[in-house]
């Protein structure tokens, strides 16, 4: 059997071509006997053009043979006998009369003619199936005319720019583009695309006027919508606060490429914005590392950040999309709440003995972070943060009228119990420093009455030393006033929601906890400091109850959180404290922050909102002439308007008896926050009973005080009065004079001088924004970026993208290398997000292996510039001695770890771990699996981007540990050859000492996340081509009856071996 040579389609198109111009002379008159064989062609079949690559660069040597390329077969056959007409760009479609000079393109042709003997030898991917006639000249087509004069013997060269690395057939559609729009991500869950109990699908409300509709949401503390919140037990959007605007389309607007926001204020246009698609949505504070499902707030919903000074009275909305349709949302239809001021001081306090040191009084320790952390949770618009000076009284009054100076009476103190937890650390502490920012100077010891006129709290942490012991006082709060263990967590939100007016359990009916505890409508948050979401699902908790009694569930998977007063605690990624429901927000919390705030451009000092115009106005508050318990010193009924807000100042706190003429002045309490008022002057006449404080300043000046000069419901009042530290206040002494009696001092102190400044308070919200905060965490980003200004990958902690996401939008602020770092951070991150995009939406056809899919899927890992990146570097086992770390896969497909003995340690992939540039240790047999802390256990969990848990450090011991805990052999054995996998603190003992890994330095290991095993995966498959799969289709062995294609390469084949013979 004669052998034939098989050729690819794109090389016989050349073949053909070159055969017929050769043999047929170009149209010169002549024909040759050299002809191919007739077969059975198609009718009516087109030229083919070839492409731009088919322009030989080269002379052929006209007596050579020339093989083909193997390239792709074009799927209609060609006409052997007829022309190719070539594309206007490359090759002359009719001869060039030799005597007709040609002027060349500027971009293509030589300048210097060549000699016209040189023949022109093709490219390797284009080279022509015979030899061209050296001696005919080429006319160019009219869109290649050379700007000069050519030579006709000189063969032209084709521009650089022209020859594409492989060929395209420019009919073909590209079938896997790059994508430019991302799909969410296939594991993730929607939280609030699913409604009630059941998790029905959520119908979209359309809220816009106009031919684009859309349902309309803001997140601040709460995800609320424009109007109708109350009815659904949900609280309003705050004005004066940013707020995530979140756009979810109806159905019927279909697929949407782009949503564009125009924000106006008062129907003049502030700002037009593009909005982020769905899949770009901030994330959530999700936290278990379980095999349960991820969650998003919504795969549905477009996203932007509204500016807190857009979020008022007069703001618009329209909504416009990539096909030019329209939405708005007007100002009528946009319900607003007053923006709202919190203002918490906070002390630490020792009554006869050392005020309390603990790593939970957050509030002190950080203000910074604790004061924005709790600041997302409350329907508040700006909140302030102060604090005093630590402070230790050697002698206190009670409100009876007694001075201890070494130990209180009380035998039955406690957490909640002793005289001076209540009358000194409550009353005259707690009550008499709001007290004083109102300019109220004396109020009765006993009683803890307050007028509550402005939104002030004030947290103490206090420890008295009693007959039956010393004690702690705290998990205690309200009436503006918050005793406390910690200023953190549950206690912090559950006591200052007792301030609010919240009781325990609010909304629980007959047993029946729906209202008490969140479910699908009652709302997320937006921690704008972060620019997260905040989840009201309690992330380790799994599912309880059946979903009927008020306990709902979400899809079954995860339990809700619960109300900071029904038992709450947090469980999110980002906050210390808890979520309220919005149950609780709207019933208590938002009309608490419903009252008049300090303004210093007020007349009266104060503003309050006004629902009706819905803005803020000037008021004037008026004091309650009838207490008998609070002595408002003021002579028209109006409360003084503060001569300083927000100073440091000097506290004056103390206690007297104005019958027994006796008192006492604690020591000044040194706050960086209080205001100070021109406070009235005492009637000392002799006839009138009266009772001061007398202040000397640095210049000697003085200043008389007026207090009560009586009695109020106890034996003992209280005063309390702010001293500006600016004024340089230097002594103090207290006064009581009884009627047509002397005065008399009942105690004085002299103010110390300080060497060091107070530390600012911290002020969040309105036009302060989170400045205070950037201060503290941007200049450790910047250590960050610069630590890793040299690596060639730039891989960041959870706490460095935690404060990338946080400050990216002020990196004018970075230095100029830290700057750089960052840039090219994010040049990597965008390289991993069109990875993960590719993947998402042809995940697929790369999970069916597809040959094209593949092959595609590796050529763009080479254009992203990741072809040497190796995920399977620096596999290893981890050992303790001769026992391995293994994977096992439990009933129902849940993976395990665990410690097997030697002889189960076989080396096979469940062995392998791969150790990577962000800290995470991978499972090789599950790649989207690593080592996570868990409560002390070491188990597999979903890797995550940002979970400290799965971080582990190995510094060339033999230890592998978080923080100071180490990977443990529990109880130090091995039970039926298997151990379980715990950290404990590290001890140095044998069942701690592990072989340990080198990093792989695989960006794609790092950071591609969920999608890592289809990635790898992918990388590692070899597709197999179409050219090869048609190539072996023509095989002169194959016993299937020839197709078309087949015949006319057979005949051709033997056609050229006739010609070269």
């Amino acid at each position: 059997m004669k052998n034939t040579i098989a050729f690819p389609v794109k090389a016989l198109s050349i073949c053909v071509v070159s055969i017929m111009l050769s043999a047929c002379g170009e149209g010169d008159g002549s024909t040759s006997s050299l002809v191919p064989p007739t077969v059975n062609l198609p009718v009516e079949t087109p030229p083919v053009k070839p492409p731009v690559t088919s322009l030989p660069a080269t002379p052929l040597e006209p007596s050579m043979p020339i093989k083909p390329p193997a390239t792709s077969i074009p799927a209609t056959p060609l006409e052997p006998s007829m022309p190719i007409k070539p594309p206007a760009t490359s090759i002359p479609a009719t001869p060039l009369e030799p005597s007709t000079p040609v002027k060349p393109p500027a971009t293509s042709i030589p300048a210097t003619p060549l000699e016209p003997s040189t023949p022109i030898k093709p490219l390797i991917t284009s080279i022509p199936a015979t030899p061209l006639e050296p001696s005919t000249p080429i006319k160019p087509p009219i869109t290649s005319i050379p700007a000069t004069p050519l030579e006709p013997s000189t063969p032209i060269k084709p521009p650089a720019t022209s020859i594409p690395a492989t060929p395209l057939e420019p009919s073909t559609p590209i079938k896997y583009p790059e994508p430019k729009k991302d799909i969410a991500d296939f594991y993730l869950l929607g939280f609030f695309d699913h409604d009630g109990r059941a998790g029905e699908i959520r119908a979209i409300r359309p809220d816009l006027v106009g031919d684009f509709q859309a349902m309309i949401q803001f997140g601040q503390n709460h995800t609320v919508d424009p109007q109708g919140n109350e009815a659904k037990n949900m609280p309003r959007l705050t004005a004066e606060k940013e707020a995530l605007l979140l756009v979810t389309p109806t159905l019927e607007m279909g697929d949407i490429n782009k949503l564009a926001a125009e924000i106006y204020k008062d129907g003049v246009l502030l700002r037009t914005v593009n909005l982020a698609d769905p899949t770009q949505i901030p994330d959530t504070d999700q936290t278990n590392t379980d095999q349960r499902p991820r969650v998003a707030y919504s795969k549905r919903a477009w996203s932007t950040k509204l500016n807190w000074d857009e979020v008022q009275g007069g703001l618009k909305i329209r909504i416009v999309d990539d096909q030019n349709r329209s939405g708005e949302l007007s100002e009528d239809n946009i319900d607003f709440a007053a923006p709202g001021e919190l203002v918490l001081t906070n002390i630490r306090l020792g009554m006869l003995t050392d005020a309390p040191q603990s790593w939970g009084h957050y509030m002190l320790r950080d203000p910074e972070r604790a004061g924005s952390d709790y600041f997302q949770t409350i329907p508040a618009a700006q909140m302030t943060v102060a604090s005093y000076d630590d402070m230790k009284l050697e002698r206190v009054m009670v409100a009876n009228g007694t001075i201890y100076d070494s130990v209180s009476d009380s035998n039955d103190a406690g957490v909640y119990a002793g005289d001076m937890r209540e009358n000194t650390a409550k009353s005259t502490f707690g009550v008499g420093i709001n007290l004083a920012n109102w300019g109220v100077t004396s109020a009765s010891m006993q009683s803890q009455e307050q007028p509550q006129l402005t939104q002030n709290v004030n947290a103490h942490h206090a420890r008295g030393k009693y007959k039956n012991g010393e004690y702690n006082h705290g998990l205690s709060g309200g009436n503006g006033m918050l005793t406390l263990i910690d200023s953190q967590g549950n206690e912090f939100s559950h006591e200052i929601g007792h301030h609010y007016g919240l009781g325990h359990y609010s909304g629980e009916q007959n047993g029946d906890f729906f209202w008490a505890e969140h479910h699908a409508n009652s709302g997320w948050g937006y921690n704008g400091v972060r620019n997260k979401m905040r989840s009201n699902l309690d992330w380790p908790r799994q599912v309880e109850g059946d979903g009927l009694t008020g306990k709902p569930l979400f899809l079954a998977t995860y339990g809700y959180g619960r109300d900071a007063m029904s038992g709450g605690s947090q469980s999110g990624a980002y906050s210390n404290y808890t979520h309220y429901t919005g149950y609780s927000t709207k019933i208590k919390i938002q009309p608490a922050f419903d009252k008049a705030v300090f303004d210093a451009d007020s007349p009266t000092g104060y503003k309050k909102w006004n629902a009706e115009l819905r803005k803020m106005e000037v008021i004037q508050p008026k004091v309650w002439k009838e207490s008998k318990n609070v002595w408002y010193n003021s002579t028209d009924g109006n409360y003084l308007k503060p001569r300083l807000q927000g100073v440091p100042v000097f506290t004056i706190l103390g206690g007297y008896d104005p019958v027994a003429q006796k008192g006492i002045i604690y020591p000044e309490a040194r706050g960086n926050w209080g205001n100070v008022f021109e406070l009235p002057t005492p009637h000392n006449s002799l006839e009138s009973a009266s009772c001061w404080l007398s202040v000397t300043y640095s210049n000697n000046t003085i200043n008389d005080i007026a207090l009560a000069p009586n009695r109020m419901t106890s034996n003992a009042n209280k005063f309390h009065v702010n001293l500006a530290t600016s004024d340089n206040p230097k002594k103090v002494d207290l006064y009581c004079k009884k009627v047509n009696e002397a005065q008399v001092q009942l105690s004085t102190i002299d103010i110390r001088q300080y060497s060091d400044a107070i530390k600012p308070a911290v002020t969040f919200g309105k036009e302060q924004g989170y400045t205070a905060l950037r201060k503290v965490e941007l200049p450790i980003l910047e250590q960050k970026l610069l630590a890793q200004a040299e690596n060639s990958t730039i891989s960041l902690d959870a706490n460095g993208q935690l404060l990338y996401d946080s400050y990216k939008e002020y990196r004018d602020e970075l230095s100029p290398l830290a700057l750089q770092t960052l840039e090219r951070y994010e040049k990597q991150q965008e390289t991993l997000n069109r990875l993960n995009r590719w993947v998402n939406v042809y995940r697929t056809d790369l999970i069916k292996k597809e040959p094209e899919a593949l092959t595609e899927f590796q050529k763009f890992v080479i254009d992203l510039e990741l072809q040497d990146d190796k995920p399977l570097d620096n596999v290893t086992t981890i050992r303790n001695g001769n026992n391995c770390l293994k994977v096992e896969t439990l009933e129902g497909g849940k993976l395990n770890s665990f410690i097997s003995g030697p002889s189960g340690c076989t080396g096979d992939d469940s062995e392998q771990w791969i150790y990577d540039l962000k800290g995470k240790i991978h499972s090789k047999m599950a790649l989207d699996q690593c080592l996570t802390e868990q409560g002390s256990w070491v188990v597999l969990g979903a890797c995550s981007l940002d979970s400290p848990a799965q971080v582990w450090e190995m510094n060339g011991t033999d230890q592998i540990k978080q923080g100071g805990k180490c990977f443990d052999l529990r109880t130090g054995n091995l039970v039926d050859n298997r151990g379980s996998l715990i950290t404990y603190n590290c001890s140095g003992g044998w069942n701690q000492k592990w072989t340990t890994l080198t990093k792989n330095p695989s960006f794609i290991l790092a950071t591609a996340g969920n999608n890592l095993p289809l990635i790898v995966d992918s990388l590692q498959k070899q597709p197999v081509s179409t050219d090869d799969m048609q190539t072996r289709s023509l095989s002169m062995d194959s016993k299937e009856e020839p197709s078309v294609l087949a015949k006319v390469s057979t005949a051709i084949s033997n056609w050229i071996d006739n010609l070269v013979n």
